[in-house]
């Protein structure tokens, strides 16, 4: 199994301050309970000043990539070094999965019959604090394959680094091949982000 270290936080996209309209998506036992889910936070390992102009909660990359081995609590990723499980690995770094773009609805390996991946999406707050939640949804077009919602899975203090993940990811039977848009929107308090990837259903 390979594994990438990012070892430096600094991209952040698609900042966004409005609020997101999340659809329902049909039933599934992958995400009944929050097991699958999980938060990592630390506080910022870089000194220096917060811009003015910088909102109070920073959208980071998102990714979906190949499941941890160890499902956890917590998990084998994302982690941040030095924590468990990859204490191991020098401070500042992120151990995550290897990101996967492609993923099969057809075949053996049908990721509409079963659990595939996990999505994690990284965040930074400047001045934000309070309740994390995190909505993650997946379309086609105007067609959703893919919508759960994650409510109150950790407390943010202001100037900390967090990843949110969900492990097992079943798309609806309505997938097609194609493109399709991954959106995670991150609650912090009162403020929300919003990161998004395309991934490749074949």
């Amino acid at each position: 199994m390979r594994r990438i270290r990012a070892f430096a936080f600094t991209a952040l996209v698609s900042i966004v301050a409005l609020g997101v309209s999340v659809q329902q998506a049909p039933a599934q036992d992958d995400d009944a309970s929050l097991s699958n889910v999980h938060l990592t936070l630390t506080d910022h390992l870089v000194p220096g000043e917060v811009p003015e102009a910088a909102a109070a909660v920073l959208a980071g990359p998102v990714g979906f990539v190949v499941p941890p081995p160890v499902a956890g609590p917590p998990p084998s990723w994302p982690c941040i070094a030095p924590k468990a499980p990859c204490s191991s690995d020098p401070a500042g770094g992120i151990l995550i999965g290897l990101p996967l773009q492609q993923w099969p609805i057809s075949g053996s390996t049908n990721c509409t019959a079963v659990p595939c991946g996990q999505i994690m999406a990284m965040f930074e707050t400047t001045t934000g604090t309070g309740a994390i939640s995190f909505t993650v949804t997946i379309k086609q077009g105007t067609t959703t394959i893919y919508s759960k919602s994650f409510p109150k899975v950790g407390t943010a203090k202001a100037n900390q680094v967090g990843v949110v993940d969900v492990t097992g990811i079943q798309f609806d039977t309505t997938a097609v091949a194609g493109a399709a848009t991954v959106t995670v929107t991150t609650t912090v308090g009162t403020a929300k982000v919003s990161g998004k990837t395309t991934i490749y259903l074949m």
